[in-house]
């Protein structure tokens, strides 16, 4: 019998080499690689172009794949084609071998996880986030705008003799500055705004007027003292009564005397003790307590007396019991009463 061999071509049109890691950020390289398994060829070295040891962001890098054929073939001079994980690579020939040369894209920065920096914005500044990548330390800003006043108009506040006042001014309610017209081109500090407490400034009474033997006067509600320019009393033909406060003249009777600002030329009475004082009442809080001793006393009181009671009655129940326990037969008495009863009964029998 004859057998008809077909002839194997050993000429190589196609090269390709599988699993390749590519590169990764801060991944070392990986040399490892497969062919399949008919190939005529087999790899003998795999490079990567790297600084290092370790990838980085956004660069890109190159894998340099040695590819010699097995024994009695050989790579087609003109039609040699080669790829690297299924992507067309370039060839280059050395000799009886083929280098195979393939470009892997650059990776991207892994900002999402990286160290954040924030500068907060206010009216007058922008912000900024800046960014660092968490593989190769690059940095990345990103400008956030400045924001834009808020006016809030604060109304004017006159000084007292006692307090501070205030300018009406506009005060934003982002970042507290203050201004004095609305469009915010204007700045005032905080020095500017505030109106200093007055001596002069005092807040007088409209209406109440008081008076002492020799004048009337309005006093201040923030401290008390009495305005400088006090008037005399002023009398009607006839009356007693002061036309413009009504005070009524008596003699013999002193009124507390009065610090007038500034100083004044009425003259005042000294105040004189008073015999005709009102006894002291005890405090409410003394009140209280004597109060609630005396219910507690009751309470104490009432407790004994229940208990005296409870006592006297089961003395006279303890009493009775012994009388009824004296009166009532005991029971060996029953008991030989009985048993005389039954031995006579056969005698008057038997007698019959």
């Amino acid at each position: 019998a004859s057998y008809l061999l077909t002839p194997v071509d050993t000429n190589i049109h196609q090269v390709n080499v599988f699993d390749i890691t590519a590169p990764f950020v801060s991944g070392a390289p990986d040399t490892t690689a497969r062919v399949p398994d008919s190939a005529l060829y087999r790899v003998d070295s795999v490079a990567f172009n790297v600084d290092g040891d370790r990838f980085l962001c956004k660069k890109s890098y190159t894998v340099t794949v040695t590819v010699s054929p097995l024994y009695g073939c050989s790579f087609d001079t003109e039609n040699l084609r080669g790829s690297v994980n299924g992507l067309e690579a370039s060839l280059t020939r050395s000799g009886s071998k083929v280098i195979l040369t393939y470009t892997f894209a650059p990776t991207e920065h892994h900002f999402r996880d990286g160290t954040e920096t924030f500068t907060r914005p206010s009216c007058s500044q922008a912000g900024e986030v800046s960014v660092t990548c968490r593989h190769c330390d690059t940095k990345t800003a990103f400008t956030l705008p400045a924001y834009s006043h808020t006016l809030v108009k604060i109304e004017a506040l006159a000084p007292t003799c006692q307090k501070e006042g205030r300018k009406a001014h506009y005060l934003c309610s982002h970042c507290y500055s203050r201004f004095e017209d609305e469009e915010a081109t204007k700045p005032l500090t905080t020095d500017e705004v505030l109106l200093p407490a007055s001596a002069e400034a005092h807040s007088l009474e409209a209406k109440t007027l008081h008076a002492n033997t020799t004048s009337h006067f309005r006093t201040c509600t923030e401290c008390g003292l009495v305005r400088q320019d006090a008037e005399a009393h002023s009398y009607a033909e006839g009356s007693l009564a002061c036309i413009a406060c009504g005070h009524v003249k008596e003699e013999n009777k002193p009124l507390p005397p009065v610090t007038v600002i500034g100083g004044s030329n009425t003259p005042t009475e000294p105040e004189e003790p008073s015999t005709d004082k009102e006894p002291a009442r005890p405090s409410s809080q003394l009140i209280l307590i004597v109060i609630v001793c005396c219910i507690v006393i009751f309470a104490i009181l009432l407790t004994l007396v229940l208990l005296l009671i409870l006592r006297l009655r089961n003395k006279d129940d303890d009493e009775e019991y012994d009388d009824e326990a004296e009166a009532a037969p005991s029971s060996t008495e029953m008991n030989d009463g009985a048993t005389s009863e039954s031995t006579d009964a056969p005698a008057s029998t038997d007698g019959e």
